[in-house]
């Protein structure tokens, strides 16, 4: 096989790398969630969409993951995981052009099912690369900063869709230009140097099934408590960030350019924030441990499960003050005025998003850490395709349906109280842990 390598990438810059191809991604959802009442009008180039195929928009990724993340994993034990991302981005980057040229719901739907091939390359495979570059004392930071890309892709993609929409006075341009973002990143990772150890390959250098890795996985209690509560989390985020600008136009009364950018300056400020912050309280707690590593005090597998029992204690108190903080806000918003307080709304959600993007670093740290070295490829490609068919899959046609039968009000109340599924299962994670140590 002809290698493709004409450049060799630092740690540093591959992180980079990895950490600005997730922005793209996420900015991508965040841009589909910004045109959403365009796609719902009759006139000015929308399709007349009702809230539940809207919702259905959102969700119709998991299809291609669903194929593609389990087998894209399984190859990474004999094809890089550099090749492969190639490939799959490629294939993402096909779609949203697909996007960007439809005229149907139909049309739309299938690109958007497309484009989740895309991401299951990427998301099951740049996170394990980047834990095996990194420095050991810097794993969890680095770990942080490529899943802030996260909120701040989302975030993003509020405001690039909505100004590009607007600029154009058309919906489709956004994800037409989304294309040509990606294309670099695309060659730089083609052709760039393919380190050896990123192969997702046992000691013994013994390929396993498919069926095989997943059989491990799922027996592992600890780790399907963890992905899980991790499907709850992403169930609210997900919806809150598809919905979130359409709840506050509608229900609030303010203009769509300040519910776009009122809610991707919390995501991207809360993101940041918490995620760093998420990072730092871990690393601080796990700085007595590393220490004792480096005396030779502690094994290397102490030290690993260690700090999945660390990110358990972090993750369900994190998310259960996250849970409360944003529910309140949305009742307080409506107690003295009608409709409702915007600021008051917005006060709750930051403090809420903060506490829950927290939870963001340990929650990946812990996936990875808790099963078999070779495996975390695998490991996040389950738990990924279990967070989106449970979570984010379904949110935001649930909760579009929430809104036509409830109201947007009691939809969004439903939306934050579904964190408790997290809560219940990440504390039931952490007492696993606690006996494992």
């Amino acid at each position: 096989m002809v290698k493709l390598e004409f450049c060799r990438l630092s740690p540093v810059m591959l992180l980079v790398l990895f950490t600005t191809v997730n922005i793209i991604v996420f900015l991508d959802r965040g841009t589909l969630a910004a045109v959403v009442n365009r796609l719902k009008k009759n006139s000015d180039g929308g399709l007349g969409l009702n809230s539940f195929e809207a919702g259905a928009l959102g969700s119709l990724f998991i299809l291609g993951y669903m194929i593609a993340s389990p087998i894209f994993a399984y190859y990474s034990q004999t094809i890089h995981p550099q090749y492969l991302m190639s490939i799959g981005l490629s294939i993402w980057t096909g779609a949203v052009l697909f996007c960007g040229v439809s005229n149907s719901f139909y049309m739309l739907a299938a690109a958007r099912a497309i484009t989740g091939v895309g991401e299951a390359s990427f998301v099951c495979l740049a996170p394990p690369c980047i834990l095996d570059s990194a420095p050991p004392e810097k794993r969890t930071m680095w770990i942080g900063i490529f899943y802030s890309a996260t909120p701040l892709g989302y975030a993003l993609g509020f405001v690039y869709g909505n100004q590009v929409s607007s600029m154009f006075n058309d919906w489709h341009y956004p994800f037409i230009i989304e294309m040509f973002m990606m294309i670099p990143f695309i060659l730089i990772s083609l052709l760039s140097y393919k380190d050896p150890k990123f192969y997702s390959k046992k000691e013994d250098g013994e390929k396993e099934k498919i069926t095989t890795q997943i059989g491990i996985l799922l027996k592992n209690i600890l780790y399907v408590s963890l992905i899980i509560g991790y499907s709850s989390y992403a169930f609210t985020i997900g919806g809150l960030g598809f919905w979130g600008p359409d709840f506050v136009e509608s229900f609030y009364d303010v203009s769509g350019s300040v519910a776009t950018y009122a809610l991707g300056g919390v995501t991207v400020f809360c993101g940041i924030i918490g995620t760093g912050s998420g990072s730092f309280f871990l690393t601080k707690m796990m700085k007595k441990y590393e220490e004792l590593k480096n005396k030779d005090s502690i094994s290397n597998e102490e030290l690993e499960f260690t700090r999945v029992e660390k990110s358990c204690i972090l993750m369900p108190l994190g998310i259960f003050i996250g849970m409360i903080t944003a529910t309140l806000g949305t009742i307080l918003s409506v107690a003295f005025t009608k409709p409702g307080n915007f600021i008051v709304y917005l006060i709750g959600l930051v403090i809420g998003e903060f506490f829950i993007f927290l939870t963001i670093s340990p929650t990946a740290m812990a996936i990875m850490m808790c099963v078999p070295t070779h495996l975390r490829g695998q490991a996040n490609a389950v738990s990924v395709f279990v967070m989106h068919a449970m979570g984010d899959f379904p949110s935001p046609a649930v909760i579009g349906a929430w809104f036509d039968v409830f109201g947007n009000f009691v939809g969004m109340i439903l939306t934050a109280a579904w964190l408790i599924i997290a809560v219940i299962f990440w504390t039931l994670a952490w007492n696993i842990a606690v006996r494992v140590i």
